[in-house]
This record gives structure tokens, sequence and C-alpha cells, in this order.
């Protein structure tokens, strides 16, 4: 009986032994990846940053609903205060509805109260700011400013204050932001007013850096040459540590992103670095030389039709690059499906698929084509990413389209606040927090 038993228990330490050797379940090498390289955040064995600091307030009213929120928390004087304000519908648009939204009307009437003690300071801009027109479309409409005594700006654009204020953020010590604007949006107009943001000014010192000094150091870290520092989407989490965001252009046509985490004295503490692409709907056709081809059967030199936009004649271009890959939405262009961020050539211009207004002109092999509705849907679907040599454009379902990826945050398209709070390493906050 001991025997048996003994035989029984060597038996099963055999069986215990093959098992730890076999792959995890799950882990079939056939899988198609959705994002190259894989990021650290996709391994299960990763350590997690502190939680994104989410400082967010929001006001409703007039059919409409703002939400507000800093990207520092604590900033050095000369950073500046950086607010990201979304504007968005209060009753669920239909899928791909937009409502228009006149922001240069709305920016002009922005006022920005800051409080520090009993000092109250109101900003205006000067003049109405020369800025585009946006729209709200299912995820609403997002700016991210950029405010100091002096200014307040929006990516490229300055405007100067109607009554500068140099003090504004030099003395240390807490303070509120608050902002009131009459929203022209939908042809309709509707002042509100955020409820406060908190957020501190400290003094600069070793432990605690301004912020382009910790982002060059962060630039150093990533030995990428050249790249590009995203400074709008620059974020605290809540041990006062910088996530700051670089892109550079990648082979391909492809963007690389990274993610560099920097702590308040200059310490890298993490990394994350991803590729992400713009894509065809698999079963699109590509106009070739030979005919047209489904987007997926093409392969690394043949030949696809491209427009030369210099001396406004098609050419014959060959393919260097071919991802497959699968996405959850995507955007219909006239018949043409794409992710949103998929540059279409219209009205003489570049534009991401997601941007294109209605009664835009699109260039087939046939001439112009004048687009009615871009539609959003959400579907799995495969996708491929097709690069094409010089002039780097094809046609997709007739469509000419470019190969370059544009910029996507990493984050959902159709989430409040675009992917700028979004960092793949950063734990979710626990209900404490």
């Amino acid at each position: 009986m001991l025997r048996r038993l003994a035989f029984v228990a060597l038996l099963l330490a055999a069986l215990l032994a093959c098992r730890s050797k076999e792959s995890p379940r799950g882990s079939s090498s056939g899988a198609v990846p959705t994002r190259k390289p894989t990021s650290k955040a996709d391994r299960p064995s990763v350590k997690r940053t502190p939680p994104i600091r989410d400082t967010s307030v929001q006001i409703a009213g007039g059919g409409l609903v703002v939400h507000a929120r800093l990207l520092l928390s604590k900033l050095a004087p000369e950073d500046g205060v950086r607010v990201a304000l979304s504007v968005a519908s209060a009753s669920a648009l239909p899928s791909g509805a937009a409502r228009a939204h006149d922001w240069p009307k709305t920016l002009h009437t922005l006022r920005v109260r800051v409080t520090h003690g009993g000092d109250v300071r109101t900003l205006r801009v000067a003049e109405e700011p020369r800025a585009l027109p946006t729209s709200l479309d299912g995820a609403g409409d997002l700016h991210v400013l950029w405010l100091d005594g002096a200014a307040l700006s929006e990516e490229r654009a300055r405007w100067a204050w109607s009554e500068p204020q140099p003090e504004l953020l030099k003395r240390v010590g807490p303070r509120s932001l608050q902002l009131t604007a009459t929203f022209h949006v939908g042809g309709q107009q509707v002042e509100l007013e955020t409820p406060p943001l908190a957020f501190e000014v400290v003094e600069p010192s070793e432990t605690f850096r301004t912020a382009a000094a910790l982002q060059a150091i962060a630039g150093k870290s990533l030995k990428w040459s050249p790249s590009r520092a995203l400074e709008r989407e620059v974020i605290d989490d809540l041990d006062d540590n910088r996530w700051f965001r670089f892109t550079r252009s990648g082979p391909g046509y492809d963007m690389d992103v990274a993610d560099i985490l920097v702590s308040p004295a200059g310490k890298v503490v993490d990394s994350d670095t991803f590729s992400h692409f713009t894509c065809v709907a698999a079963g699109t056709l590509v106009s070739t030389p030979g005919g047209a081809v489904p987007i997926e059967e093409l392969a690394l030199g043949d030949s696809v039709w491209s427009l030369d936009l210099e001396r406004g004649r098609r050419v014959a271009t060959r393919v260097r690059g071919v991802v497959h890959g699968r996405t959850d939405s995507l955007v219909d262009v006239a018949g043409l499906r794409v992710t949103a961020e998929h540059p279409v050539y219209a009205n003489g211009a570049w534009t991401r698929a997601r941007d294109l207004p209605s009664g835009s002109s699109l260039l087939t092999t046939a001439g112009p084509l004048r687009l009615g509705a871009v539609a959003a849907f959400s579907e799995r679907r495969a996708v491929v990413d097709l690069s094409v040599e010089h002039p780097h454009n094809f046609f997709a379902a007739d469509i000419l389209v470019h190969n370059k990826a544009m910029h996507v945050p990493l984050g959902s398209r159709t989430e409040r606040w675009r992917g700028v709070f979004a960092r793949a390493l950063a734990r979710s906050p626990a209900p404490s927090e």
C-alpha cells in the first residue's frame, strides 16, 4: 500500500512539473497585435505608478454640461496654470451628429477669476481671439488652456489680457480659479460659471523643480532625436510627480509616443513608449495600376496609384509597409471606413477623418466628390495600416488618403478628456484617494 501511495505521489509531482513548463493560457502567438511595441502596461507583472490627480469640476445649464480640470495642481510661478475645458451637450447626440460651437466668441466672453486669500484678480482677453470655430460631437468639445499674468494660450495661439497681472503667480500659497463664459453653441448663448479649482504655487527648489526643468530631464532620458514635447499634456499624479509626453515620426510614417514620469526633484520614475498608426478597414479596395485590390491583399513592393499634389498628376508608387490589426471604432467617409484620425485630402488640405465637415470636397480618381456627413460607429473590425513611398498617399475606396499618422493621445477618443489625462502605467485611484 505504501509503495502504491509513493508511486501516485511521484506521478502527481511529474504531472505538476510538466504543467509548470507549459505556456500560460491565452498566450497564443497567433494573436494579431493592435499596439506596437507592446507597452509595459500590457504585462501582468508591471508595477503601477500613482493615480493621476483628478481635480475636475462640472456645471450644467441651457442644455450644456461643462467640465473643467487642472493639469497641474501644484506649480512654480513660471509654470503657469493649465486647465482643460470640456463642453458637451447635456443630451445624447445621434451617431455622427455634432453641434456647432463658435469658440472665438465663447473665448472672448471668458472671465478667469484667481483668488489668493482676500486678493481676487479677474482676467479677460483684450480682443476677440482669432481661432477656428469648433463643434460638439458625442464626446464634447475639448480645449486645453494655459494662462499666466500676461496672457491666455491655446496650442500655438496666445492672447494678451486686457489688464495684465504680472504679480498673479509671483507669491507662493494656495489659490483658486473659476471660469465664467457665455458659450455660443448651436445658435444659443449659455452663460455658465465653474466651481472653484484649487491649486498651489510653490517656490522652485532642488526638491520641486519647474515644469520646464523637469521636461528637459524627461527629454534627455528619451535618447530620441528629434522629438517634440506635447506641453499641453503635462499632468501630475497624487505624489506630485509629472507626466511628460513626447512624439516623433516613426518608421513607415507611423508615430512613436513616449510618456515619461519625473519626480518633483528631477528623478525619472518610470516610462512607457508605444506606437500608433492610422488604419483602413479590411475589405476596402485600393486603386492600383492592375485594378482595385482589397487592402489586406497588398504586399511589400506592390504598386498602387498615388497623386503627386505638386504636379497635379497621378503616379504609381510602391507599398513599403503593411501592418494588420483590429479596432473597435471607425468612421465612414462617403463609403470609406477608416480610423478617426486618418488623414483624408479635403478642401485642398489633409484633415483628420473625424474633423471633416459636411460639404467638404474630397478627391477621387475621377475628380472632386462632395461629402455628406461623417458617421462614427463602434464595431470590432480588422484594419490595415498601409505605408507607401513618395508621395505617401493612395486611393482607398477611390478617395485620396495619406499614410502618415496624426497624433492620437493614449485613451479613448470618445472619452471626455480625449486621452489627455490617460497614462497606461498609472493605476486607477482607490475610493479613498
